[in-house]
């Protein structure tokens, strides 16, 4: 049935012209959409053509039930993915465009962590006016949530290391991605964090997913601006996870520009001000790197591992909102990954206290006179003590040094 649908869309396709203009593409799809539900296909009454390529039909393979009714789709001829987003995802691409800027400042820069250069992972976001836009899908990835629910009870803290199954370059990759992961993430302001729209590849890569909520917007219900889940710090292990604190403060100095932070530039500024894409939001992204400062994302990112009872909550209300609408279950271990603390991983034995890289120098001019260009060492990055702070209801309850991580 399926071969028969496409020699009728190949034959329909030969009669008339596919469509080019990005903003009649989404009109198009949108009504061709409308109505029909998953396990459907529709055809088009003209060809679409998407990132240079053709399609006359695609069937509905998965509805979301996500505030943006976002559907998964596979487009013929070909069987190409994408999730059709029926909002305007402008902004999206955006910040997309950002990020491979980003990924080209830390790759001239060598910014690197466990032996693998910062990256962050992108992905295409084709705009297609105000009723549509398609975001590909990246192959061999899932989200932090379906990683759960293939976990057994009071597992759950552990399922990114077997999904890795430990193998260290899996990990190495883990740790250079999650540093570009908190460093774009908070120079970007990107909020509305759960484990829906975290994923994580199977050569390791972790990222994100959705900017729908950038430079400070929030929802009404949302988690802490800088976190990482518990189960990608226990797979990271106790010295990775300390490179990857050690290494977020040099890949925010990258973003910023020479001489940072002594330039009197807001942090990432340097780069977010060369990307043309932002043009159209450019003064509501330089509202928000004004609240920026070094001295703050030091604090964060060194507390980004604590439990979080806002994160709890939304990610409990979201598990609980698929159950009521998509009768799924509600898992109960959500978030109480307190007990997969590092010194019971197999992998990972108890370890002294490791001497920990400064995240950030003593202080952040924003509006101060531009000063000489100094190298990380000299803007006071040096070698320090720490054990890390966790949570009063974690196992593991240390307290700073004398000689802890300065902020001030």
């Amino acid at each position: 049935q399926q071969q028969q649908q496409q020699q009728h869309s190949q034959q329909q396709s030969t009669s008339a012209g596919p469509v080019v203009a990005p903003h009649l593409v989404g009109a198009e799809l949108a009504a061709a959409l409308c109505g029909h539900g998953q396990g459907e296909t529709v055809r088009f009454s003209q060809p679409l053509l998407i990132a240079g390529r053709q399609f006359t039909w695609a069937a509905i393979l998965r509805e979301f039930k996500t505030a943006s009714q976002a559907i998964l789709l596979q487009f013929h001829p070909g069987g190409v993915l994408y999730i059709c987003k029926f909002e305007n995802v402008v902004q999206e691409n955006a910040l997309m465009c950002t990020l491979h800027k980003m990924n080209d400042r830390w790759r001239r820069l060598q910014v690197s962590t466990s032996g693998e250069l910062v990256q962050a992972v992108t992905y295409g976001i084709i705009p297609l006016g105000p009723k549509a836009g398609l975001v590909e899908v990246v192959p061999e990835s899932c989200t932090l949530r379906e990683l759960s629910r293939e976990s057994a009870f009071g597992e759950r803290h552990s399922r990114v290391f077997r999904a890795l199954k430990g193998d260290p370059r899996r990990l190495d990759r883990l740790a250079a991605t999650t540093v570009a992961y908190l460093t774009a993430g908070y120079a970007l302001g990107v909020r509305d964090g759960h484990d829906d729209n975290l994923m994580l590849r199977s050569d390791g890569a972790f990222f994100r997913i959705d900017f729908g909520f950038a430079f400070g917007r929030t929802p009404e219900i949302d988690a802490p601006p800088t976190f990482v889940p518990n189960a990608v710090v226990q797979a990271l292990g106790e010295h990775r996870w300390m490179d990857v604190l050690c290494e977020c403060g040099r890949a925010l100095q990258a973003l910023s520009g020479e001489g940072a932070p002594f330039n009197g530039k807001p942090p990432a500024w340097d780069l977010l001000r060369s990307v043309p894409e932002l043009r159209p939001i450019l003064h509501e992204a330089f509202g928000h790197v004004r609240t920026l400062s070094f001295e703050a994302f030091g604090r964060q990112v060194v507390r980004a591992d604590e439990w979080s009872f806002a994160r709890a909550a939304k990610n409990t209300l979201r598990e609980a909102r698929k159950y009521l609408f998509e009768d799924l279950y509600i898992d109960e271990d959500e978030e109480d990954e307190s007990g997969g603390h590092w010194f019971n991983h197999p992998r990972h034995p108890p370890q002294a206290a490791l001497s920990l890289q400064r995240l950030v120098p003593p202080a952040t001019p924003h509006h101060g006179e531009i000063a000489t260009a100094v190298s990380p060492a000299s803007a006071g990055i040096t070698s320090m003590s720490l054990q890390r702070p966790r949570s009063a209801s974690s196992p593991i309850v240390t307290t700073l040094q004398r000689n802890r991580m300065e902020v001030g």
